[in-house]
This record gives structure tokens, sequence and C-alpha cells, in this order.
């Protein structure tokens, strides 16, 4: 999961590609014979173009920053960032200012192990959650923690196909489970199931993050609650009008679609964010945010989106 960072400083991410170039000319063609007395008719344009480059003969290939699918970000302690390239199975490390560092190629040995999430530990390790479909063609996961340098630290399998991974200030693991009963599992570092919660309220539980005192957010898919929202009065949005729910928070968690917060320690239900169409929640010292395809809401103020992306 993103850790947030103060909005201080924009950290630009390069994105590398090859451009196919095209020249154009306009070439003049003779005019036609004109009848006696009447005016010489202006001479007809045309557009030639010339192919100058191909991609046939590119030399590309996976390098650190130069990422295909964008499927998980993370931040650590030191401003490092930790991304996953679904295309390339791989995690890109880049600098706080956006300079590519490394590159780790996973599952090398496994090419139907496919990463899809990853979180920042306190103690610096990076923790990467991946799926592997079984015999019967269903998912599995596999939960791997590398060291900031890519070193691989451990490794194991859970046959239930978690959504996505948190770690917790005290070092515990945090994973959401869509499928059957939907919840939050809590594992300690060593794969030891401590407690779950969220079985009640939980209908489709598609990302979480915790907050640095351990309360836990939820991304959850169920039935919007309470009137329909109005537009947001905010700056003009890059692609349609906010949807945002400006109300406080309601106790009632039933079929929410927004984010559920739980209390840290005891896990109990605290409230909920009636938010429709929200897709991942990340939490830091600038605050918790959720993002919404181009949006990026401040969970506190919903009605107020930060435009971060262009259309």
């Amino acid at each position: 999961m993103p850790c947030p960072r103060p909005l201080q400083h924009a950290h630009p991410i390069v994105f590398a590609s090859w451009a196919l170039l095209l020249l154009a000319g306009v070439l003049g063609l003779p005019a036609e014979a004109a009848p006696s007395g009447q005016a010489t008719p202006t001479p007809r344009q045309a557009s030639v173009y010339r192919w100058v480059d191909t991609w046939a003969q590119a030399d590309w290939h996976a390098s650190a920053g130069r990422f295909a699918s964008a499927g998980d970000i993370t931040v650590d302690g030191a401003g490092r960032h930790y991304l996953i390239d679904r295309v390339h199975d791989a995690v890109h490390v880049l600098a706080s200012d956006g300079r590519p560092l490394a590159l780790w190629r996973l599952h090398a040995e496994d090419p139907a192990s496919h990463a899809r999430r990853l979180d920042a530990a306190p103690d610096g390790s990076i923790w990467v959650l991946s799926w592997r479909e079984n015999a019967f063609g269903q998912p599995t996961s596999q939960i791997e923690r590398f060291s900031s340098a890519g070193q691989r630290l451990g490794a194991w399998w859970d046959a239930r196909p978690f959504g996505d991974i948190a770690i917790g200030p005290e070092g515990r693991l945090y994973l959401s489970v869509a499928s059957d009963r939907p919840r939050i599992v809590v594992l300690s570092d060593a794969a030891v199931e401590v407690a779950e919660f969220g079985a009640a309220e939980l209908q489709v539980p598609v990302a979480l993050d915790l907050d640095a005192e351990g309360r836990i957010y939820v991304v959850n898919h169920g039935r919007s609650i309470g009137t329909a929202p109005t537009p947001s009065p905010g700056p003009p949005p890059t692609r349609e009008p906010s949807l945002a729910s400006g109300q406080s928070a309601t106790p009632e968690p039933a079929a929410t679609d927004g984010v559920l917060v739980f209390a840290p320690r005891s896990f109990a239900f605290e409230r909920a964010h009636p938010i429709p169409g929200v897709g991942d929640v990340a939490s830091g010292p600038a605050g918790t945010f959720v993002s919404r395809e181009l949006e990026i809401l401040p969970l506190d103020r919903p009605d107020r989106p930060l435009y971060a992306l262009p259309f």
C-alpha cells in the first residue's frame, strides 16, 4: 500500500517509451489549364508522409523505472518508492525524487506466480503479495518478505486468495479476504493467524491500510447508503464532476460502498465513510486519502477532491 507524504513536493515518475516518427511535407501540384477569361484556380495541396523509424529493431528491455503497468506502490521510512510492475512481474525501486534505483525480478523460477500488492514494514522490509492458480484454477496466495536491498528473507503459501496486504505499526500482517466469508485476517510475521475481524460489516473488501496508531481503513464495495450526493463545488474536474458525498460519517456499516474504519487492537468497528467508487486507500503523515479513477480524495473531506492526475 502507498504511504502518503506531506504535499510539499511532487515526485515525478518518468515513463520511458519509444516513438514512431513521421515527417510530413506539403507538395504543390501543377495547376490545371483554365478556360480563357477565368481566374486560374488555386493549386491543390497534398500531404506526403515518409516512414523514418520503426519499433521492429528496438532493443527494449525492462529496467528500473521503465515499467509497463503499475499495480501498487509503497514508500519506506527513508522515502524510497517501491512499485509493482504487473506486466513484467517485478518491483521497481525509485528514489524520493523519482530517480530509478533498482529492479527486482520476481518469480523467475515460477512464471505462473504474479505479484499483485505490496507494503513497507516499520523495520524497512518490503512484503509482496502474489497470486498463483492451483490445479483447479483457483487463486492461492504467496507472501514474500524482502530486505530494502531486494534480498528475499522468507516466503510462504496460503490457500486463501488475499486481495491486499498492509503491515501494521506493530509488524503484524493485515490481509483482506473477499471470497467465501469476507473479512480481514491478521497474521504475525511468522505466518501465525492471531485474529480476524470485519465479517459482520464487510461485503467485498478490496484494499486496506493502517495509520501510525494502528487504526485500520478498509475499502469496501457494497451498496451506497444515504441520499444521492451532489457534485463538488470545488475546482473544475479533469474528467467528470466529483460524486463524493460530503455527509458526515455514519455509524451504520451495513452494505457500505466506501471506507470502513476499525479500531486499533480491539478491531471494533468505528465508523463508515460512504464514498461510491473508491478503489484504494492510503494513510500516512499527510493524512488518509482514497483514490477513485483520476481523483484523490481526503477521507475526512471527500467533497474537496484533489485533482492530481491529468485526463
